[in-house]
């Protein structure tokens, strides 16, 4: 869907004028390893267009990672353990 509000493409880093682009959701996990607080970016339709079928800007999260929890054991699990 193309964007309501500009913004910057997170792919060129350029600024992205309002129904220029398309906007998409950030995978929770990768929010947590950004340290974000946006649940939106954008890209540039061209950007879109240009990279698609690639991983340019995204974090790969596949599900052979390995996350360390609390009590030093590992899991396979794609989300984050919560730390408490």
């Amino acid at each position: 869907m193309r964007n309501k509000y500009e913004g910057i493409c997170y792919r060129c880093k350029k600024i992205v004028l309002a129904h220029a682009g398309h906007f998409e959701k950030i995978p929770y996990e990768e929010r947590q390893i950004k340290k974000v607080w946006a649940k939106w970016r954008l890209q540039h339709a061209e950007c879109a267009i240009k990279y698609r079928g690639t991983k340019k800007g995204k974090i790969s999260m596949n599900n052979t990672e390995r996350f360390l929890l609390n009590d030093n054991t590992y899991t396979k699990r794609r989300c984050l353990p919560k730390v408490t």
